[in-house]
């Protein structure tokens, strides 16, 4: 018996007093059970809702926590059970480890869509970034569930406590390099001048601090829980549990609810809303007014401003006078010279392409009246290849005067359609999203349209191409439209 006391009075949990120092509380333990598990529900609605299956881990993780607790309540009705115990010890120990990789992977979600190709806003790549730390989290889970197990026996009690104290040491130590890169990318978004309220969204950023402030309150409590050990303040006064453990991972995790960072990515990353703010924050007031930015967010992941409704009035939280003094963007001005007019469509267009055109249309990644069809544009004949003698040992290459001009203009294709990104986004994801539109709807045709393999890498120069048969897609930044697709009324000309 007195060495069955020596090892429960060494963890962090609590029993009855015939075992331990105190009577832990039924009602708290179901209490907290019951919220967490609601909690999971939420978060688990919030992501089926929107398709995030990446942030699988967090409903996950608070489930696992909630059934940690109705296990805990379990052991206090059987002591002596070392099943019981040991599997309390790993849930609510280990688990957390969970909230930690979600917040890892947001934080990496969130740098390779506004930073994509752009090394300056995190000290590690934003390919990377969250595999980095999700395998640091992976590891130290394992160290901590294997400790927690451990510490339940007599015989490897203080190797247990040794092994749980250092799986959560380099879990802070880990987190906490986390939180610099944070801050870090914070400073460098602030600093470039073109991130603001209306294309960034900043409220993820201060949900990551609000979450990253509650997780380091639990993790240097758990650091001084083992580093006191067997009698310790801590370890033996069930009020610290609760208060320094379970509230704080609470609210850590319960702010994801509010504000899903899914639906803050994507409102910022496809809103046409937020596309055309009337008002602008400048770099001070993104650093001074996270209340305002995070209510702003709030409102958008809920939908309530992309509704057919309210789509052309003025947001309750802007003010009316700036919206007075500003003049609107030209491409939403209601003006008709300053909007183009969308060309009817050729009689003998097939109707996959119609179809791909009113799709293209809608899309809020493209410049209004940027999506044209047209026949290839005309290309000025080449100059004639010279004579030329075979040469080498299998004779090649030989040439005739006049081979290699085309006997007709006008390429391959019969159609190409031309969409125009906005201008900025080119680079943050606009044309793979265009690309993912023309490939759905493409596919969905028929008959069937045959499409090449659908290729994994990002656009790199501004332009993304697709085969399609009797036509091609181009989806392509404002530079390389200029460049490589001229007026219809100018000739493409051979450049040497």
């Amino acid at each position: 018996m007195s060495a069955i006391r020596m090892t429960v009075a060494s963890v962090p949990f609590n029993y009855p007093l015939t075992v331990f120092d105190y009577t832990p509380s039924k009602p708290g333990a179901i209490i907290v059970g019951v919220i967490f598990a609601i909690l999971s529900i939420i978060v688990l609605a919030r992501l089926y809702r929107r398709k995030n299956w990446w942030g699988l881990c967090l409903p996950i993780g608070t489930l696992l926590f909630s059934v940690g607790f109705f296990i805990r309540l379990a052991s206090v009705n059987n002591p002596t059970s070392r099943g019981l115990f040991a599997t309390t010890q790993v849930l609510i120990i280990a688990s957390p480890g969970a909230f930690l990789a979600f917040n890892y992977i947001v934080y990496g979600r969130l740098i390779r869509t506004f930073a994509t190709g752009q090394s300056q806003y995190s000290l590690i790549r934003p390919q990377i970034v969250a595999s980095v730390f999700i395998i640091c989290d992976v590891v130290t889970f394992i160290v901590q569930g294997v400790g927690a197990a451990l510490s339940t026996s007599p015989d490897t009690l203080q190797t247990g406590r040794n092994v749980l104290l250092i799986g959560v040491a380099v879990q802070t130590a880990s987190y906490t390099v986390f939180c610099v890169l944070l801050v870090h990318s914070h400073v460098k978004f602030a600093q470039d001048g073109k991130s603001n309220s209306s294309n960034f969204p900043w409220a993820l950023i201060y949900v990551l601090y609000f979450s990253s402030i509650f997780i380091t309150v639990r993790a240097v409590y758990r650091l001084v829980e083992f580093i006191q050990g067997h009698g310790g303040y801590l370890i033996t006064h069930e009020v610290f549990f609760y208060c320094l453990d379970t509230v704080p991972l609470f609210l850590a995790t319960s702010i994801h609810a509010f504000f899903w960072p899914g639906g803050l990515i994507e409102a910022y990353r496809n809103s046409d809303y937020l596309a055309v703010r009337l008002t602008t924050m400048d770099k001070q007031s993104v650093l001074l007014r996270p209340c305002t930015a995070a209510l702003r967010a709030y409102v958008i992941s809920r939908k309530t401003l992309f509704s057919s409704a309210t789509r052309g009035s003025t947001p309750w939280f802007v003010d009316q006078e700036f919206v007075n003094a500003r003049q609107p963007p030209p491409h939403l001005s209601s003006e008709p010279s300053l909007v183009e007019q969308e060309k009817p469509l050729p009689p003998d267009l097939p109707a996959c392409l119609a179809a791909l055109y009113s799709e293209l249309s809608k899309s809020p990644h493209l410049e209004r009246g940027g999506v044209e069809i047209c026949s290839p544009p005309p290309t000025e004949p080449g100059p004639p290849l010279p004579s030329s003698l075979p040469k080498g040992r299998r004779q090649r290459g030989r040439t005739e005067f006049g081979l290699g001009i085309p006997d007709a203009s006008g390429g391959l294709w019969r159609w190409i359609l031309i969409a125009q990104v906005k201008e900025g986004t080119e680079n943050r994801g606009a044309i793979e999203s265009a690309m993912r539109i023309v490939r759905r709807t493409l596919l969905k045709a028929q008959p069937p349209v045959v499409l090449p393999p659908n290729g994994k890498r990002r656009v790199q120069d501004g332009w993304g191409m697709l085969d399609a048969g009797d036509f091609a897609v181009h989806v392509l930044s404002r530079s390389a439209r200029e460049k490589f697709f001229p007026p219809s009324s100018e000739v493409r000309r051979w450049q040497w």
